[in-house]
């Protein structure tokens, strides 16, 4: 730090504001601890910003909400969806999935932001309400594609449409991640994801 006319050191330079860095950290502790469970206050000291800081950077926590639900969509959901809609029969990315689900984060928080998110009975902000909108809306389209896409194949069930399963999945897969992060045993979620799922196949596609 340099000195001042007087003599007296200054404080120096404040630490540069790492949006990307700011968002990581939030990110993973509204993961942890579930949207709506802190305080700006709480949210401020816990992932070293100031309240100025943060409002000029996001406008508030509702804001910072929004920019972690898009940042949790980009680094886990969507590399989950491109594994599902490989071109593969619709039994092996079930069982893909279900093996997925069952395997623990560790050491990052249990269960799915998004899926809290959907879940919350705490009153979202209007930015953190429209991106779950948003992402949920890019998540059905891509899940009716790969459905319609196991359709054309003849691995889904007969007289159930892709668009129906599409959203089937998605309101399992929500349902799902929620027992993850309430802590329901591994094994439990894995044989209740074989189960959720059994019933869009076609019944000699395998399990």
């Amino acid at each position: 730090m340099a000195a001042d006319s007087n003599g007296k050191r200054g404080r120096g330079r404040p630490k540069a504001f790492d949006r990307a860095e700011v968002v990581d950290t939030a990110m993973t502790l509204l993961w942890e601890k579930g949207p709506g469970a802190l305080s700006v206050n709480e949210l401020c000291e816990s992932i070293g910003v100031s309240k100025p800081g943060l409002y000029r950077e996001f406008g508030g926590d509702d804001g910072l909400l929004a920019a972690a639900l898009e940042r949790y969509y980009a680094v886990r959901i969507a590399p989950l969806l491109v594994k599902l809609c490989q071109d593969q029969p619709l039994a092996d990315a079930l069982t893909m999935l279900a093996r997925w689900m069952a395997t623990p984060n560790t050491p990052l928080p249990a269960g799915c932001l998004f899926a809290k998110a959907r879940t919350t009975l705490q009153p979202l902000g209007p930015q953190a309400s429209a991106q779950i909108v948003a992402m949920r809306q890019t998540q059905l389209e891509t899940l009716t594609a790969w459905m319609k896409a196991a359709k054309r194949r003849g691995d889904l069930s007969h007289g159930i449409s892709a668009d129906l399963a599409g959203r089937y999945v998605d309101t399992q897969l929500t349902m799902l991640l929620r027992l993850v992060g309430d802590g329901e045993p591994p094994k439990s979620i894995e044989a209740q994801t074989r189960l959720a799922f059994a019933g869009i196949m076609r019944q000699d596609a395998g399990a």
